[in-house]
């Protein structure tokens, strides 16, 4: 099992509330020889994120015009960073994301290639 991240924006329409990071669980599944992403959200209303193994269903959809990311990764542990970033918080609508998440990407040693 392992973790995935997705930076997406606070408000629906644009990112005039800036981002949040959305977490993902993976699991490797080895009969097919691959790692698939998981949405533990659940469903709800205009939202299905059923358990596919045929086609990936997750509650949120990247929209890169808004400068969302798909980092389509795949984490053994929790990134460290992020963690101190929400164990130091009071409140979690004060969080910001304001890094490079494709950079935390590419230093976090907790990468698993996929």
């Amino acid at each position: 099992m392992g973790i995935s991240y997705q930076k997406l924006t606070r408000a629906d329409e644009d990112a005039s509330e800036g981002y949040v990071i959305h977490a993902l669980n993976t699991v490797y599944i080895s009969e097919l020889d691959r790692w698939i992403r998981l949405d533990a959200r659940g469903n709800k209303e205009n939202v299905q994120a059923e358990f596919s193994i045929v086609k990936e269903r997750l509650a949120y959809h990247v929209r890169p015009e808004l400068g969302e990311i798909d980092c389509r990764d795949n984490h053994w542990d929790l990134d460290r960073w992020l963690c101190k970033v929400l164990k130091e918080s009071n409140n979690i609508l004060t969080v910001h994301t304001d890094f490079d998440i494709n950079e935390r990407r590419n230093t976090n040693e907790s990468y698993i290639r996929t």
